[in-house]
């Protein structure tokens, strides 16, 4: 059986993609391809990255194959393990000012775990100014549910500090995938709201079963806050006045068209240094490739 991960990173239409392999689970078994739910993942594998005790590999996935299908208990021909979270949480940087802090560690421990090593890892990258604002925005509601007026809310400045403050960034991913799993091929994508994008993920993922793919290619996955939606949340949070009912209304009301978050969240400096340190890291992640490393564009 061969292994692929899909490890995010996160914002880049994960959930999108992991939903739609899922939907045409019984389509992809047909051709021996096994994704198992999201949620399964994060139940019996992922806990094990910090530590959790887990079962071994063959007892997990035997666990977590389909009762029912074309595989009846026998392992598939392959395995896609598909969860952003495996690298760490875009929590960590807001909250310890650290990217992706403890992804090698994270990494050594899935490769203990794994019988054999992957044949394909699968990573996009998306530009520093709008990952980081999504995943804020996204940071804000699960933080405002959690803690209520009880934590003092860490407001956007403080945010913008450590942010500037961050020593590693993608380039420190690609080394870190590169030291654990040395033998595997490694392809990064730069993300794109854009369907082709999903389309050649899919082709990524799943080879000639991609064709099969049944999902709304018109469907707006790239939704969002807003960046008056944020700043309504933000002050909420600030005030101690943000509830589980409030937060979930501002929520309820993401964008098709949240790009302006990107455009309004930084200050003109900060931004500028963002987009030129992404370009920087861009060149060097390019710079980095070889018949493991593959730049997919």
């Amino acid at each position: 059986m061969e292994v692929y991960l899909h490890l995010g990173a996160h914002k880049t239409a994960t959930t999108f993609i992991q939903q739609s392999m899922q939907s045409n689970a019984e389509t992809l078994a047909k051709s021996g391809i096994f994704a198992p739910k999201l949620e399964d993942i994060r139940a019996a594998i992922t806990p094990g990255m910090a530590g959790k005790p887990m079962l071994g590999f063959e007892e997990c996935i035997s666990l977590i194959l389909p009762e029912s299908g074309v595989f009846h208990g026998v392992m598939p021909e392959r395995l896609i393990l598909s969860d952003e979270n495996i690298i760490g949480y875009p929590a960590e940087i807001f909250a310890k000012g650290v990217f992706y802090l403890d992804a090698k560690q994270r990494l050594k421990v899935l490769k203990s775990w794994l019988p054999v090593a992957p044949t394909k890892i699968v990573f996009a990258v998306r530009p520093y100014t709008t990952f980081f604002s999504s995943a804020y925005a996204q940071w804000l509601g699960p933080f405002a549910k959690k803690h209520g007026p009880k934590k003092r809310f860490i407001p956007r400045e403080v945010i913008h500090e450590k942010i500037a403050g961050l020593k590693r960034g993608w380039p420190a991913i690609m080394r870190d995938l590169q030291k654990v799993f040395p033998d595997s091929q490694i392809i990064v994508k730069e993300y794109s709201a854009a369907p082709e994008y999903l389309q050649e993920m899919f082709e990524i993922l799943l080879g000639d079963s991609a064709g099969e793919l049944k999902y709304n290619a018109g469907y707006f996955w790239n939704r969002g806050l807003s960046a008056d939606l944020v700043s309504e949340l933000e002050s909420q949070l600030a005030k101690g006045e943000a509830s589980p009912e409030s937060v979930a209304k501002i929520r309820a009301q993401r964008s098709k068209n949240p790009s302006d978050l990107g455009a309004h969240f930084w200050p003109d400096d900060q931004r500028a240094a963002l987009l030129q340190r992404y370009e920087t890291d861009i060149r060097t992640l390019k710079g980095m490739t070889n018949n493991k490393l593959i730049w997919a564009g």
